[in-house]
């Protein structure tokens, strides 16, 4: 009885919609001819401090001769966008500089003086740019996965509350 708007219009591998729905309306449209499947969405947020100690990155932290924290890597990540004003990427962290092994910014950082890229964070892509995308097309993360994702990955250590976080590869 009501006018349905779709989120999100699939039409590249399967063909379908995105819509926010009560229950009973979606149990309604399962009988609807032509719709083969309804499948429920939910936001997850699974939080943790504890990521690096489970996969051991703390023991090649702490490794006879110095340690290794991913000093002089790229770590690429292809999600949602970044928060570049993130304290997770800022250009110094604990009394250690950043130094981009590039030695110059990639995609957007290059071509955007005001992306917020720095030593730490040295490139960014949109690779959603298009007509009808409801989004920015400047990289920047909309929802905070791929903020989330790339911190847990490369971000620096920081300290929220009685919790201390690291990405993986902090350097």
């Amino acid at each position: 009885g009501r006018s349905l708007e779709p989120l999100f219009v699939y039409d590249v591998v399967n063909h379908g919609v995105a819509l926010q729905l009560t229950e009973a309306e979606a149990r309604m449209l399962e009988d609807v001819r032509g719709i083969a499947s309804i499948e429920p969405d939910y936001v997850h947020e699974p939080l943790t401090d504890a990521g690096p100690t489970w996969i051991k990155a703390d023991a090649l932290w702490n490794a006879p001769g110095g340690g290794y924290r991913g000093e002089g890597r790229i770590v690429a990540v292809i999600d949602t966008g970044i928060n570049a004003a993130h304290n997770s990427f800022l250009p110094s962290s604990g009394g250690y500089t950043f130094t981009n092994p590039r030695g110059s910014f990639l995609g957007l950082c290059a071509t955007n003086a005001t992306a917020g890229c720095n030593s730490k964070l040295i490139g960014m892509y949109d690779m959603t740019t298009g007509e009808g995308d409801d989004e920015p097309n400047d990289g920047k993360d909309l929802s905070g996965h791929g903020t989330h994702v790339a911190s847990t990955a490369a971000g620096n250590p920081l300290t929220a509350g009685p919790y201390s976080l690291s990405g993986v590869a902090p350097r």
